[in-house]
């Protein structure tokens, strides 16, 4: 089972997982001894084909939409590892959020040039143990070079998956869904109803190639054009829940201003008490501030936060469309819903 507690961890956690099997396979990475659900002594090419004999369940249109982005990055980008902690942590290094004015041949403090922190916390690479580690770590002997084609050129073909099974579901969130939320917590019926129905189409329908696009062309922008019939449109109906007024982006916004706001007074009493400029107050003895390279810490993490929430919105939000990739259509499929194999019923019966 892959869940996620946050927006793109799903999607993240899909393509990280092909990556890796891609550097197994390439040979630049040795397979791990013990894996989850493995018969000791089976093959990597044996494992794959009990997988493939399995099924994929994908419960709701966001996962649906995350599971596809995260398969879509797996097979195209190359398979390197990436240390997050560290790539933010190189961009985040020089915007100037934790330099100070100091005053240069007489200019004032209004006036003065921003320069680097003279703090302790800058003994620190990017000024936070959080980089600490990762600058520390030697090159993988069997990292593959940058240039090597068979890692910079995405595959040609993609390996089959198990078939996918489509699950309906819709997260009510917002107070104006509330009554409806009310009657669906005293009435489950129809919910009992959707599980019954996929567990039934687990054991005992065929799986049917997996219905693409009508139109796709990747033009940079990956334009994509589906009919009610494609399975790209699955569940559509969830995303008519969500409230117009949403947008993500600018309530991060909004947090990133006011945090950012406050951590200039938390920096400035940091630094005082740090070079004892001042005697801390009876509260700051009581409950003492956090250190600079506390701060700088704290910021990572709500930034790493904020991005990964950025991301995951544009994968999810009504507007996207779900990702696709012309390799998919041989290498998906898809169980047929059950008013599919009504309909089929019917269509043997009248022929």
């Amino acid at each position: 089972m892959i869940g996620g507690r946050r927006h793109g961890e799903i999607a993240e956690k899909v393509a990280e997982e092909i990556k890796k099997r891609r550097r197994i396979e390439l040979g630049i990475e040795p397979e791990p001894a013990i894996l989850p659900l493995n018969i000791p002594g089976q093959t990597l090419a044996e494992r794959l084909q009990r997988e493939r004999e399995g099924a994929i369940v994908l419960i709701g249109r966001q996962t649906f939409k995350e599971f596809m982005t995260g398969l879509k990055r797996g097979w195209t980008e190359p398979p390197y590892k990436v240390d997050k902690e560290d790539a933010l942590a190189r961009v985040l290094e020089d915007d100037g959020v934790f330099d100070e004015p100091e005053s240069e041949g007489g200019e004032s403090s209004e006036g003065a040039k921003s320069k680097p922190s003279k703090s302790p916390a800058q003994n620190f690479p990017f000024g936070s143990p959080l980089g600490t580690i990762s600058r520390q770590k030697s090159p993988s002997k069997d990292a593959a070079p940058q240039g090597d084609p068979r890692i910079t050129t995405p595959p040609p073909s993609i390996p089959k998956y198990p078939p996918i099974l489509f699950v309906h579901f819709t997260n009510l969130v917002g107070l104006r869904l509330i009554p409806r939320m009310i009657v669906e917590f005293f009435n489950r019926r129809a919910d009992v109803k959707n599980g019954a129905e996929a567990a039934l189409q687990l054991i005992t329908a065929t799986p049917r190639p997996f219905r693409g696009p009508t139109v796709y062309f990747d033009d940079g922008l990956d334009k994509i054009e589906t009919s009610s019939s494609s399975d790209l449109s699955f569940d559509l109906l969830a995303e008519t829940f969500y409230k117009s007024s949403l947008s993500v982006p600018s309530d991060i916004e909004k947090a990133r201003t006011s945090y950012y706001d406050a951590l200039k007074t938390k920096l400035a009493t940091a630094r005082q008490l740090a070079r004892g400029e001042r005697e801390p107050t009876k509260d700051e003895r009581n409950y003492p501030p956090p250190t600079e390279v506390e701060l700088r810490a704290e910021r990572m993490k709500k930034e790493l936060r904020w991005r990964g929430d950025l991301t995951g919105w544009e994968i999810i939000k009504p507007s996207a469309s779900v990702a696709w990739d012309p390799r998919f259509a041989e290498a998906l499929s898809a169980y047929p819903g059950p008013q599919e194999e009504g309909s089929a019923r019917e269509e043997n019966m009248s022929s």
